[in-house]
């Protein structure tokens, strides 16, 4: 009964900022590009939240609705995409959870797994996984996975955190909330986007005004 969760409360981001102040993101050890782009996922409910480039300072973001919480920090550059996360220094345990990630049944047939992170003291793992939906050579033209315009197959790729729920004693895993940093639409014959993990991105510290991002 004790690790039943209930729920006390809902919070809508439309709210706003009567609940979060602003977060100040400065990139120091990372150049952003004019066309980079910046997301951000809440750390605690996985929650992606928007991100908006200061126009006077490039290396600089603001972060809205997060009620507190910290983020998890990603980049688009071109066809790359870097999601701060830091060193797995469990084999076992990544192996134990990429097995579990292909095992879950999912619209995304195509997974792989970049980073496992056990926060401190925690029964959750984190899992960061690039996944692509891979259209089957005799798929019917099913809804969705056609473009309106062109008819020509679409398929689609996602770069996300799966928070898996971790019993040590048996050896299993519940997978209890995902959030997703991007999603697009792909044609059959691009490229899946190169998806790795950043210690950059991972390396966040307070300041002053705001928020450090890298060494």
């Amino acid at each position: 009964m004790k690790d039943l969760v209930h729920i006390e409360r809902i919070r809508f981001l439309d709210e706003g900022k009567q609940f979060a102040a602003q977060l100040k993101l400065v990139f120091k050890g990372q150049r952003l590009g004019t066309d980079d782009e910046v997301r951000a996922i809440t750390r605690t409910s996985l929650t992606p939240v928007p991100v908006v480039r200061d126009k006077t300072a490039p290396d600089t973001c603001f972060v809205n609705n997060t009620w507190g919480e910290g983020v998890f920090v990603a980049v688009k550059q071109g066809n790359k995409r870097f999601a701060g996360w830091p060193e797995t220094d469990d084999p076992e345990l990544f192996q134990i959870t990429e097995d579990f990630v292909f095992r879950q049944r999912d619209y995304y047939n195509e997974k792989k797994v970049l980073g496992v992170y056990r926060p401190p003291n925690s029964k959750d793992v984190l899992a960061l996984v690039s996944l692509r939906r891979r259209v089957p050579p005799n798929a019917l033209p099913l809804t969705g996975e056609r473009d309106p315009e062109t008819g020509k197959f679409m398929e689609f790729f996602r770069l996300s955190i799966w928070r898996w729920r971790y019993d040590e004693e048996e050896t299993n895993m519940i997978l209890v909330k995902r959030g997703t940093f991007f999603r697009e639409r792909l044609e059959v014959e691009d490229d899946t986007p190169h998806a790795a993990v950043s210690r950059e991105l991972w390396t966040v510290s307070k300041g002053e005004d705001g928020f450090t991002v890298g060494e």
